[in-house]
């Protein structure tokens, strides 16, 4: 008789055990609810992206986003480039004159004797939209830029960076360039 209750109980634990390491831990709701916003402003700052992109072409009948893309991909390369060897008049026409001036002087303050001309490259580059904005004729697109940059004579591997340009253009302009308008970088 006491053998077939500590045979249950023995079960009983092992079922136990098994559930709690399937199911885990009771979370706190706030936990949940924090989780549960989040969700929703990511879904929100989508809708929103969406509805400018949309708004953008509505405007913009031959807008393209992947031409767009591969536009700011090449500027980047170009600028950053420039900005690297030391040649920052090359793209003048591409920058604003705030972000021109803010290169200009990170330019004179980092000045890289030991790099000879030419040998900066970018290895990889990937970029996407992150903010559609439309401001009456005027449009900004905020593109998040992940690269690698190096020497062409150091291999070192260099960790990935991370920067996010905005890029502004008034829209009824026939010049497909967009201007440099700000720029971070973590």
């Amino acid at each position: 008789m006491y053998i077939d209750i500590i045979i249950f109980a023995v079960l009983a634990g092992v079922l136990a055990a098994n559930l709690f390491k399937i199911l885990g831990k009771k979370t706190d709701v706030s936990d949940l609810v924090s989780k549960t916003n989040n969700i929703n402003q990511y879904n929100e700052d989508k809708i929103i992206i969406e509805t400018n992109r949309n708004e953008l072409n509505k405007i913009d009948k031959d807008f393209d986003y992947v031409s767009f893309i591969e536009g700011a991909k090449a500027a980047f390369n170009l600028i950053v480039s420039s900005y690297k060897m030391n040649k920052l008049e090359d793209v003048k026409d591409l920058v604003s004159p705030a972000v021109y001036s803010a290169f200009k002087n990170s330019m004179n303050d980092n000045i890289n004797n030991d790099a000879p001309e030419n040998t900066f490259k970018i290895t990889t580059l990937k970029a996407a939209i992150i903010n559609v904005e439309i401001i009456k004729k005027l449009a900004r697109i905020k593109v998040e830029f992940f690269s690698k940059q190096a020497y062409k004579n150091n291999d070192e591997e260099k960790p990935e960076i991370k920067d996010i340009w905005t890029f502004e253009k008034e829209i009824s302009n026939q010049n497909p360039n967009w201007l440099l308008i700000e720029v971070s970088s973590e």
